[in-house]
């Protein structure tokens, strides 16, 4: 079979730089059955077109379509995952482009219907929004969810909380509340010690812990 050589992925990632030259940034031989493709955002859809119609890649099956949130990069704040599956050559291309934070993307979904979903998830939860795309609208979410989940920048408690009222017989929406305030913890923190503020409490905790460990456990089975 032609996949049990590695002559395969040599002529394809060949064709693959002839026919696009610079315009992909970067073609690697990726894992077991896998190429992996970096380019830009101008050339996205020929690149995806040419793998869904080339005769030695016919990659038909959009599998996923996700992002991921750099933060603190300097240019390009999102890198955005095409994947791509060939059931005829059993070859997966992953297609990846760096978006900058509030830019549009083309849309994918007259080349994979399937990207529509996609497409609409990576809307809602990072914020990255799809021209052409005429179903950008929440799907992971409810109603008036505020902001993006998946944002580095978004609070792990979230802004709005969902309680049940039963003298109102409904679910009202009202921000967050804490019932205590953050606490910063480091790596070298341990749950266990004990919290020493007076001078007396440093010697005691000083004189407890020259105590030998059986002594303790026997005092605390006393």
């Amino acid at each position: 079979m032609i996949l049990k050589t590695f002559n395969y992925f040599k002529l394809v990632i060949r064709f693959l730089i002839w026919i696009f030259g610079n315009i992909v940034k970067k073609v690697l031989y990726w894992s077991n059955y896998a190429i992996k493709l970096y380019t830009i955002k101008k050339f996205l859809i020929p690149i995806l077109l040419f793998l869904r119609d080339f005769s030695l890649t016919t990659g038909k099956t959009l599998i996923d379509l996700t992002a991921v949130d750099y933060q603190q990069a300097l240019t390009s704040r999102f890198h955005l995952h095409y994947f791509i599956l060939s059931m005829q050559y059993n070859v997966r291309y992953q297609v990846s482009i760096p978006v900058r934070y509030k830019e549009t993307v083309p849309t994918s979904s007259k080349i994979f219907l399937s990207s529509l979903w996609s497409e609409r998830e990576v809307w809602n939860m990072f914020g990255i929004r799809f021209v052409g795309n005429k179903t950008m609208r929440s799907i992971l979410t409810d109603y008036g969810f505020r902001s993006h989940p998946l944002l580095k920048n978004f609070p792990m408690s979230g802004y709005v909380e969902h309680q049940y009222d039963e003298t109102q017989r409904a679910i009202l929406r009202k921000p967050v509340k804490l019932m205590q305030e953050y606490r910063m913890f480091t790596s070298s923190f341990d749950s266990n010690m004990p919290i020493i503020k007076t001078q007396e409490q440093q010697q005691q905790f000083k004189k407890r812990s020259k105590i030998p460990w059986w002594r303790l456990v026997w005092e605390a089975q006393c």
